[in-house]
């Protein structure tokens, strides 16, 4: 559990790939965006994603399922409450980019 809480941190990150072939190979208006514009860079998405997964623990009765849901939602939120120390972090993204910097 401590590895997939450690990599959970990072798993918001997983939009650079992305972003890196937005900006390889995206048209040059795209070129401005940045990778924490994508859907995968939202708190409400790692919500959504934590809520089906402890979901499927507590229909299959899995508690290992449900802690691994829990994990995940630890290292993911973890790692937007330290981002938002290095810059502004929009916590209410994507339904509105006027939240709390």
């Amino acid at each position: 559990m401590l590895a997939i809480g450690t990599l959970a941190g990072e798993l918001p990150d997983i939009d650079l790939f992305f972003f890196y072939f937005n900006q390889k190979f995206g048209k040059a208006a795209d070129k401005k965006d940045s990778h924490r514009s994508y859907i995968t860079h939202t708190p409400a998405f790692w919500l959504l994603v934590n809520a089906i997964i402890m979901s499927i623990g507590w229909l299959t009765g899995s508690s290992f399922i449900i802690l691994l849901g829990a994990v995940i939602l630890a290292g993911t939120w973890l790692h937007f409450i330290l981002a938002s120390i290095e810059c502004c972090r929009h916590w209410l993204a994507p339904f509105s980019h006027n939240g709390v910097c």
